[in-house]
């Protein structure tokens, strides 16, 4: 599925560098604004990914804006 598009992945970790190489909680924006989470909570991570049903492409624009990226 990654294979044929652009992806988006957002990772959250408390400080500015990763020390265990490992990422508290990550989730990744699809090039047609399906969101994949791949963790339930911090520190946990799915078995199975959730994809959501619906794209979001205004949600996606609106997260692109905020982080100031144009990708």
């Amino acid at each position: 599925m990654l294979e044929s598009q652009d992806s988006y992945m957002f990772n959250f970790f408390e400080s500015q560098t990763l020390e265990t190489g490992q990422v508290p909680y990550a989730f990744y924006i699809l090039e047609e604004a399906t969101f994949v989470f791949t963790f339930d909570d911090i520190d946990s991570v799915r078995e199975k990914p959730l994809l959501t049903t619906e794209n979001h492409p205004r949600l996606l624009k609106g997260i692109k804006k905020v982080l100031d990226v144009d990708f």
